[in-house]
């Protein structure tokens, strides 16, 4: 989508069409009413101050093909949830552009990743060896059945899990005490 292409318009919903790579700069800025958005999971960029000032639009889906983030794409947004289809690592590996973003007033420093990783949850699946001390911990602090812990864990994490997966994760557990 082009930059500016919705610059100041009243769209409350857009869908995004599969086949899209890019959110062109200041796409959706000053879209006061837009509340809703669908991105496919064919988007890598969102350029910079997409949605800034995109003051209806509280939570956004970020699908996990995103590779990275210009500056500001989200400055003075009030989204409060970043729903991420990736994994806690895959998200780290997103280049998410910080610098000075031209306000009233003067400059201002605006980092991506400080407010979009306080309102994220993840959502894709993570590995048995990503989520090992937490299952350890959680076990040990457990006084019951190992095998039902341990597909509470797992279920609660949304851990895939193998076989190959387990060998070695509890190796050096005794007991659950």
């Amino acid at each position: 989508i082009g930059d500016r292409a919705f610059f100041m318009t009243s769209v409350k919903e857009v869908v995004v069409p599969n086949g899209v790579k890019s959110i062109g700069k200041q796409c959706f800025w000053n879209c006061y009413p837009l509340s809703k958005i669908e991105l496919p999971e064919t988007l890598t960029n969102i350029k910079a101050e997409a949605f800034r000032s995109s003051l209806a639009l509280f939570e956004i889906t970020l699908p996990k093909s995103l590779k990275k983030i210009g500056i500001g794409a989200f400055y003075k947004s009030n989204l409060k949830k970043v729903y991420y289809k990736g994994t806690k690592e895959d998200w780290e590996k997103i280049q998410m552009e910080d610098g000075e973003i031209e306000a009233f007033g003067g400059n201002e420093f605006f980092s991506n990743r400080e407010f979009l990783s306080a309102i994220v949850v993840f959502s894709g699946k993570s590995t048995v060896e990503d989520k090992k001390e937490e299952i350890r911990e959680a076990i040990a602090a457990t006084k019951g059945d190992w095998n039902t812990k341990m597909a509470e864990l797992i279920k609660e994490a949304k851990v895939d899990v193998k076989d190959a997966d387990l060998k070695g994760a509890f190796e050096n557990m005794t007991s659950a005490e």
